[in-house]
């Protein structure tokens, strides 16, 4: 289970589109909110299923990224 360091390692996780899917006005404001533990990866309906399998723990319940925010 790999953490991401800052926002912006997430942001290369995903596809730029913007799409707004996700409830978020970019991607970049996507990135903030999963850094900060406030939404999952998974919430990224554009998001390959490996890169979020490769930052969720074994149980699929929060990613490594909430997991090191709530410590």
């Amino acid at each position: 289970m790999q953490q991401p360091k800052n926002a912006m390692e997430i942001f290369q996780l995903l596809d730029k589109s913007n799409c707004r899917e996700c409830g978020e006005k970019t991607c970049l404001a996507f990135a903030g909110v999963v850094f900060k533990g406030k939404r999952q990866l998974k919430e990224c309906p554009k998001l390959a299923p490996e890169i979020i399998e490769r930052f969720s723990d074994e149980h699929g319940n929060q990613n490594a990224v909430e997991q090191e925010f709530q410590r």
